[in-house]
């Protein structure tokens, strides 16, 4: 209903800005994501030539999905689960496919299930995702556990990255939306690193305006000395 009424008033150009803004937002997510988790498994993080590549072989099936009239193909952090798991060929995302394929059958049963239904398991994922934070948090003992090896990257000491982290977390059970988290994470970054910036600038500018108060004070002495 929102993008229809700017539909109306500027002919869809918001509604195309606001898609491309949101894949621009997701993309890279789900690149840095991806790496994130197969540098975590190769204990070496991909060099430029291959992430070159994979910015380029993401833009490429991008273009081929728009003409196709497919969805966006992005490389996604769910595909290393299997690989964590043991499987280290192709053979995993192959069975993936292939489940979701056979859960088309039932894709009229799983629409009929209403969408409060869903909210109880959210809210069970988000409690126990806070609860890893708040146990990592409180609890030193359980740092060295490897269920908590992913909290581990966040420094919870830099306040530029607690807030996006919890907003993230809190966020995704509510929305029903991975995405909608990170994109808020994200936001809440880039906030913070603006007002950080403007704290930055106001703090400089005081010191140079002191110490140019200073110096025409001491300017002010020296004449009124040698005046004497």
């Amino acid at each position: 209903m929102f993008l229809k009424s700017w539909k109306e008033i500027v002919g869809g150009s918001f509604g195309i800005f606001w898609i491309i803004l949101l894949d621009l937002s997701v993309v890279p997510q789900s690149i840095l994501g991806t790496n994130e988790v197969f540098s975590s498994l190769l204990s070496t993080w991909p060099n430029n030539t291959q992430s070159i590549w994979t910015v380029f072989l993401t833009g490429v099936t991008t273009i081929v999905g728009g003409l196709t009239g497919s969805g966006v193909c992005i490389p996604f952090a769910e595909s290393s689960v299997g690989i964590r798991e043991g499987g280290r060929t192709g053979f995993t995302a192959v069975v993936t496919g292939i489940c979701f394929l056979l859960s088309t059958i039932v894709m009229s049963l799983f629409q009929s299930i209403p969408l409060g239904a869903t909210a109880p398991p959210l809210f069970v994922a988000g409690a126990l995702m806070l609860k890893v934070v708040l146990l990592f948090l409180f609890s030193s003992q359980y740092i060295s556990q490897e269920n908590f090896q992913e909290v581990e990257h966040i420094e919870w000491r830099n306040e530029r990255q607690v807030l996006p982290a919890i907003m993230t977390l809190c966020v995704v059970p509510f929305t029903n939306s991975l995405m909608s988290g990170f994109v808020l994470g994200l936001a809440v970054l880039v906030i913070e690193f603006l007002l950080q910036l403007i704290e930055n600038q106001r703090v400089f500018y005081n010191v140079i305006f002191q110490e140019e108060t200073l110096s025409q004070e001491r300017q002010s002495e020296i004449e009124s000395g040698l005046g004497n």
